[in-house]
């Protein structure tokens, strides 16, 4: 039952479909413009995995291999697709399922692309889709939110610096980059220690 459901979002017709889709550009169509994963939820959690869905419909003459992808280099969350890669013929469309495993306590505006390639043409387009993500508080720090200043200590494997978090005054220990992996590990004891706490001052 599974596989026959699977297989029947991955071949719909449009003209069957009762969720209208809209132009991406002349060939692609969707029935989203921005994925928003606060859809059903204020916040979303960290290190688990929110999923929503898209569906994405081939509007020209010729079959379109159509495959969603996220920016390299990303650090602050995981991303998948399902399927990752589909082709679809004129007037069908697929159902993609995304995957989102947030990393770390942020709030932002991202891109996915979204890749269509004409298989008779051998042309290819890519579409930005907007995407907004806000996961719930953590003691997992967006490193951008943290804003450095000057040195007021240091100790045996961290140096403490006084910074801004979030609007907020902090003192900030980093790790020395001359750090060994026996130094590392005692640091993150020292982390784990510190995230049992329940104080507002940590």
């Amino acid at each position: 039952k599974n596989l026959l459901k699977m297989q029947l979002m991955l071949n719909l017709q449009i003209s069957k479909l009762n969720i209208p889709l809209s132009k991406l550009n002349k060939t692609i169509l969707s029935n989203k413009q921005i994925i928003n994963f606060n859809e059903d939820f204020e916040t979303i959690p960290i290190n688990e995995e929110t999923k929503t869905y898209i569906i994405i419909g081939n509007n020209s003459n010729n079959r379109q291999k159509i495959q969603i992808v996220s920016k390299e280099g990303i650090d602050k969350y995981e991303i998948k697709t399902n399927p990752e890669m589909i082709s679809l013929r004129k007037g069908m469309a697929c159902e993609f399922e995304i995957t989102m495993k947030p990393l770390c306590t942020f709030e932002i505006i991202d891109e996915i692309m979204i890749i269509s390639v004409d298989i008779k043409k051998g042309t290819k387009d890519i579409i930005p889709i907007q995407m907004i993500i806000k996961t719930e508080e953590s003691t997992r720090l967006d490193y951008d939110d943290i804003h450095i200043r000057n040195q007021i200590g240091e100790g045996t494997f961290g140096v403490v610096y006084k910074g801004k978090y979030k609007g907020n005054e902090v003192a900030i220990k980093k790790i020395k980059s001359i750090a060994d992996e026996a130094t590392i590990k005692e640091f993150e004891k020292e982390v784990k220690m510190l995230d049992k706490f329940r104080c507002e001052y940590i």
